[in-house]
């Protein structure tokens, strides 16, 4: 494994940030995901795993940061003041100057970052393993009284070292992507992107749309036209918390909906309650209507996005009432 294809497949599988995975997608990774161009993300034979063929690790597994039930590694997880999340993570036992733990302070000393790995169900659950993939993360430092290297994800400086592999888009994508572990935080700062403004847009946008299948979550519409050069979808992605009210380019801040309503719900003709129920507003039967549809859907339950952790946020769904639903 060159250094470059080590870092398209930290890419590649950026994707999956946030996401509780099977034994067998860590395992027999190319089975899941082709375009990582790996066949193993982590073998589960112990916490750090080193490709033969790399200098530097490609992931380290924890099972007791995110309560496991049962705690092998004291590694700690902890979100940062300063914007992020830090881990303590121990080296394996034995000498430092082992091929795994070199394999560490390869990562530490140029760099390079690593896939950050925890059990969130350990074995004895009914239904089997299961393990969240905390993203991309940097070795800040190493702490030798206690053996521990410090660990940051969900920062700019990490993904930084992708962007010569991946399209700005992705980069975009996996800078957005690395904030789901942590609770929504309103006030983003709208300069915060990595490479430019246009690729945050368009980020956000794909995985919006992404999530919800293309389609308007309130009326179940679609429309994809694909063309040789060109994709033309109708859906948008649109902000619950409103860009010039700090809302962040955060998928939990987002809905995908068709452009009428879109336009409604930004107006506060409908709004989504905490049961993810659209409610809407006694103002549209006041208004002059021909062929509008909206009141129809009052009480009737959303579409949600394909992955659970890229739900709307009940603080935004609040937010939205208090401030722009209609009353």
């Amino acid at each position: 494994m060159t250094p470059e294809q080590r870092l398209r497949a930290i890419l590649a599988l950026s994707k999956y940030t946030g996401g509780e995975l099977t034994a067998d997608f860590l395992r027999h990774t190319s089975g899941h995901c082709p375009a990582a161009g790996i066949d193993i993300m982590h073998s589960l034979v112990e916490g750090i795993f080193k490709p033969k063929d790399s200098k530097y690790a490609f992931a380290v597994w924890s099972r007791s940061a995110v309560g496991a039930v049962i705690e092998i590694y004291p590694d700690e997880f902890k979100e940062s003041p300063g914007g992020g999340w830090q881990m303590e993570y121990a080296a394996k036992a034995g000498p430092l100057d082992s091929a795994i733990n070199r394999s560490l302070f390869a990562c530490l000393e140029d760099k390079q970052p690593l896939l950050v790995i925890v059990t969130s169900r350990g074995k004895e659950h009914p239904e089997g393993a299961r393990y969240r993939l905390l993203g991309p993360a940097l070795l800040t430092g190493y702490d030798a009284p206690t053996r521990r290297f410090q660990v940051a994800g969900s920062i700019p400086a990490v993904v930084e070292p992708l962007a010569g592999i991946g399209t700005p888009i992705q980069i975009e994508e996996s800078y957005l992507r690395s904030g789901l572990i942590l609770p929504m935080s309103v006030a983003e700062e709208r300069a915060r992107y990595i490479t430019n403004r246009e690729a945050r847009d368009q980020a956000f946008r794909q995985m919006v749309l992404g999530e919800y299948g293309r389609i308007c979550c309130l009326c179940r519409s679609m429309f994809v036209l694909r063309e040789k050069d060109s994709t033309l979808c109708e859906a948008e992605a649109a902000h619950i918390i409103p860009v010039l009210e700090k809302g962040p380019d955060d998928i939990r801040n987002a809905l995908s909906l068709c452009k009428r309503h879109h336009w409604a719900f930004d107006a506060g003709l409908f709004a989504i309650s905490d049961a993810n129920e659209a409610l809407v507003s006694p103002a549209v039967r006041r208004a002059e209507r021909q062929k509008f549809d909206l009141e129809e859907y009052d009480g009737e339950g959303i579409v949600g996005p394909t992955s659970p952790i890229c739900r709307p946020d009940a603080g935004a769904l609040s937010w939205h009432r208090e401030h722009r639903f209609r009353h």
